[in-house]
């Protein structure tokens, strides 16, 4: 088993990930070409760093402000508590493990004090906030992260 390393930048960030196994964040098993949503944390979205690249070289609207050599660096630089979270679609292909990241999404969670939607967060240096969405699987994967939000595990009405 594999341990993934953290950048010494990130280890402050979120315990529960710090020397975490990269596969234990994997969501829960779907069926072959099904996708699935994940909300992850700033840390566990560099751990994908390589999914997410290739992400971006597939995207059905390229989008600078969110590939991940200006997303990561922009977000490390804000406060933990005003950082995003990063909703992931993976699609699991074939009867193996191996996934394949279709979309991604940079979000800032409603107050858990009061209700709303969550919001596609934008950093001051961006002025496009169109998710990552694969070209050949956009549909799917915006309709998984639609579907994030109808379940309610981010205690968010919708996004926006």
């Amino acid at each position: 088993m594999s341990v993934t390393t953290v950048p010494h930048w990130l280890q402050g960030e979120s315990a529960d990930f710090v020397g975490a196994d990269v596969a234990a964040l994997r969501p829960a098993r779907a069926a072959a070409g099904a996708a699935s949503a994940e909300l992850v944390n700033l840390s566990a979205a560099f751990a994908c760093r390589a999914a997410w690249d290739d992400l971006a070289e597939r995207a059905l609207e390229p989008n600078v402000f969110l590939e991940s050599g200006f997303l990561l660096p922009a977000a490390l630089h804000i406060a933990v508590s005003r950082r995003p979270k990063f909703l992931l679609v993976w699609e699991f292909e074939g009867r193996s493990a191996a996934r394949r990241l279709i979309g991604l999404c940079p979000i800032q969670l409603p107050n858990l004090a009061r209700a709303g939607a969550a919001t596609v967060w934008l950093s001051k240096q961006s002025c496009m906030g169109a998710p990552l969405l694969d070209r050949a699987r956009a549909k799917e994967a915006l309709t998984a992260m639609l579907d994030y939000f109808a379940r309610g595990p981010a205690k968010a009405a919708g996004l926006a």
